[in-house]
């Protein structure tokens, strides 16, 4: 086996075990894929925020023994 092969066959195992695709074959994002996905990054930052707000509010306003 050559080099080659043997890394396309260490690709193909990993793909398998870890549904990791090599950089090689991952295709470019476009332009309309990019700005969903930063308006996905931007809700679920927004929505953290939102939760770790609420979860300390809580925190502190149940500790009047």
């Amino acid at each position: 086996m050559t080099k080659e092969e043997q890394r396309q066959r260490f690709d193909r195992i990993v793909f398998v075990l870890f549904g990791i695709c090599p950089k090689q074959e991952q295709k470019k994002l476009t332009e309309e894929e990019k700005g969903k996905n930063k308006k996905l990054t931007l809700a679920i930052q927004k929505l953290s925020k939102e939760t770790n707000e609420n979860v300390k509010v809580k925190k502190s306003g149940g500790d009047d023994k």
